[in-house]
Order: structure tokens, then C-alpha cells, then sequence
């Protein structure tokens, strides 16, 4: 079972990929560049408001979540992810 925040990570993913025409030649581009501009400037942002040590945990572990598809996204289109993995 996921995490709370794994499932509002993999939301963010899922949803950034809503902007996008499928038709569109830079539809894989297009929400990788909204999930590193909009998404993890979210987190960033938001770091600032919490007042809690549980809340800037669960922003942190967000913001890993994020980062950590952006790398394998990034590894899958350059062909270079391990098939194993």
C-alpha cells in the first residue's frame, strides 16, 4: 500500500500529463518541464508554510517522490534505465 504522500505524489504526476495533447510531438516533454517548474517549486514553496514536523516531512518525502520519477523519466527517454531494475 502507498504512503499518503506517494499517492498525492503519483497524482501530481498523473495530472501533469492532463496538460498536454496526446497528439502533441512534445507531449513526453511537456509535463516532465511542469513537474520541475510547477511541482517541485510547490514543494519549495510550501516548505515555508509548514509548522509542523510531520507536514515538512510529508512535503519532503513529496518532493523525493517527484524528483525520483523525473530521473527515471529522464533515464527511460534517453534508452539508459536498466531493464532489470
Amino acid at each position: 500500500m502507498f504512503a499518503d504522500q506517494d499517492k498525492i505524489g503519483a497524482l501530481s504526476l498523473f495530472l501533469s500529463g492532463n496538460h498536454v495533447e496526446r497528439g502533441s510531438p512534445d507531449y513526453y516533454r511537456q509535463p516532465l518541464q511542469r513537474l520541475e517548474s510547477a511541482e517541485l517549486a510547490y514543494c519549495d514553496q510550501q516548505r515555508a508554510r509548514m509548522h509542523t514536523r510531520s507536514g515538512t516531512h510529508a512535503l519532503f518525502e513529496r518532493r523525493g517522490f517527484i524528483e525520483s520519477f523525473i530521473h527515471q523519466f529522464c533515464l527511460e527517454q534517453e534508452g539508459t534505465l536498466d531493464a532489470r531494475i
